[in-house]
């Protein structure tokens, strides 16, 4: 009767289960039984006291009921059939009074055995299915586990690709802007060897005679007037000139320049004045965001020049933006540069001024706007 009671009784509080109220036997995921109270009053994240295995994100109400468990409180905790009242004494029944009590005895006896052995056969069943449910339930635990590591390797793999890819991309971008500074050296080397093989005949002769005229005046020639103050296009707010610039700032700047516009407004906007960040990046032929701009960038070198690019800085060739500017054959960029006070009369590696640039590269408007 004990191992019976242990059936009904919850194995926390050790109180007897009942068919309803804080006590009403719920069966947990892995299998075992607990009374409602005990399984509420668990700390949170609720998992059985037995075998450990989580609740989950069930909730409590959501637990089926033990109906066998319930089926079993009626019979195990039946009150006991009481005694016979015998009106008199078995002394005092006749021989087929006594039988006739004898026999019910023994059937009622039998009736006990049978139903305790029905229960027995019960109780071994839910204590195989048990079983069979804390195997399965490791089963899918496992299961679990095996999908949630095949899905970390492949997050893994993807951000393995998404990586490779953005390199590819970075490198893609590069050569591309390689191959363009290429094609502008190449350009630029043309057009210094077709100089070189046919002179612009205009050009000796005003060398020629600007050489007899040094010739023929002994006294030095006056010096030639500053160049005028330059005229800034936008104002921007106070400048960042004592602000350390981070990291990769100057490079961002030199990236707009060539491919983003709004963004080379924002980054000039917030470092306008900061020569280390505006003029900061130079590349392998010695040029910066304004020298790289000059060639056909109008809107770039306007941002440019508004947060205080330095105009008169010049590359490996000794050519400041004015030279490109003119070689290249963009005027308003000429008229924009000397309308800011670039000098006219700089010259470069190879002594030659924008003005002398322009007519050699036959760009007849920079020339005109450049004639002295």
């Amino acid at each position: 009767m004990a191992g019976l009671l242990s059936l009904v009784t919850c194995e926390i509080c050790v109180e007897t289960f009942t068919e309803s109220g804080e006590h009403v036997p719920l069966m947990m995921p892995c299998g075992h039984t607990l009374c409602e109270q005990c399984i509420r009053n668990l700390s949170e994240p609720k998992s059985c006291p037995s075998c450990r295995v989580s609740l989950g994100s069930r909730r409590v109400s959501s637990l089926p009921h033990n109906y066998s468990v319930i089926a079993l409180l009626g019979k195990v905790l039946e009150p006991p059939m009481p005694p016979p009242v015998l009106k008199r004494g078995v002394s005092s029944m006749s021989d087929e009074e006594l039988e006739s009590f004898m026999a019910k005895r023994k059937e009622k006896v039998a009736q006990n055995k049978e139903t305790a052995s029905k229960m027995m056969a019960q109780i071994a069943l839910l204590e195989t299915s048990r079983e069979a449910l804390v195997v399965h339930a490791a089963d899918l635990q496992a299961q679990l586990d095996k999908e949630q590591s095949e899905r970390a390797a492949l997050e893994a793999k993807i951000e393995k690709f998404k990586a490779k890819e953005g390199l590819i991309i970075t490198e893609m971008h590069d050569n591309t802007r390689e191959e363009q500074k290429n094609r502008e050296r190449q350009a630029e080397l043309e057009a210094q060897i077709e100089i070189l093989l046919n002179p612009n005949p205009r050009v000796f002769e005003q060398e020629e005679e600007a050489a007899s005229a040094a010739v023929a005046v002994s006294s030095p020639p006056p010096p030639s007037p500053p160049a005028p103050p330059a005229v800034r296009l936008v104002k921007y707010p106070t400048p960042k000139k004592d602000v350390e610039a981070p990291e990769g700032v100057a490079f961002s700047v030199y990236e707009s320049a060539e491919e983003d516009l709004e963004r080379l407004r924002e980054l000039c906007q917030e470092w306008a004045g900061n020569s280390e960040v505006i003029d900061g990046f130079v590349d392998g032929l010695g040029h910066t965001a304004l020298l790289d701009s000059v060639v056909g960038g109008f809107e770039e070198c306007k941002v440019l020049l508004a947060a205080g690019a330095d105009m008169e800085r010049k590359d490996k060739d000794g050519r400041t933006c004015l030279h490109r500017a003119a070689f290249t054959g963009h005027p308003n960029i000429v008229k924009l540069l000397i309308d800011e006070g670039a000098c006219l009369t700089v010259v470069d590696n190879q002594g030659y001024t924008p003005y002398q640039l322009a007519n050699f590269a036959h760009k007849a408007e920079c020339a005109r706007l450049l004639s002295p």
